[in-house]
């Protein structure tokens, strides 16, 4: 996935504004820390392809590197995230699974609009693949394509890590 829409209310979106006021009062960390973490993690599960979660071998400690913050404070956020259900809480604190299964949504926009969206170059290329790998993309797109409308089972179906994550947590015992 090159992109995905990023809409200009999240800010102000009822479970983000929780996540800054609880990071803020309750642990001293900067609001917009939390908001920007949040983003961030957003935009590591959109270039995992249609599998709604970070790759297992992407740590909270290298996202810790990565974001230029403390480990505890990162751990601190997410733990809030899966508190609040911006990400799969079960997952998180059975397996330390970093999911949005929400954010098979954005797959279906993006299909949808990458259908749609060229641009006017006169080599005829798609936007998204200008100046990339493009045998790359096309397979994550394929994979996008397919992903429309998945819920979280339907996903596990394609993936196996989280198949078995979910596994672990019951999931599959308590939605029959």
């Amino acid at each position: 996935m090159a992109w995905f829409k990023h809409e200009v209310g999240m800010f102000d979106d009822r479970k983000v504004k929780k996540l800054r006021r609880i990071i803020q009062v309750e642990h001293r960390i900067p609001g917009h820390v939390g908001y920007s973490l949040w983003n961030f993690l957003l935009e590591q599960i959109a270039k995992e392809g249609t599998v709604c979660r970070l790759s297992p071998n992407y740590t909270l400690e290298d996202i810790s590197i990565d974001f230029e913050l403390e480990v505890e404070k990162v751990k601190t956020i997410v733990k809030v995230m899966a508190d609040i259900s911006l990400i799969h809480k079960d997952l998180y604190e059975q397996c330390k699974v970093v999911c949005v299964p929400q954010f098979v949504n954005y797959y279906s926009e993006y299909a949808q609009r990458k259908s749609k969206d060229t641009i006017g170059t006169s080599s005829g290329h798609h936007r998204d693949s200008v100046g990339v790998d493009r045998e790359i993309d096309r397979k994550k797109d394929r994979e996008i394509d397919n992903s429309n409308n998945l819920t979280l089972k339907e996903l596990s179906e394609k993936d196996p890590i989280l198949k078995a994550n979910l596994q672990k947590i019951g999931f599959f015992k308590s939605n029959r």
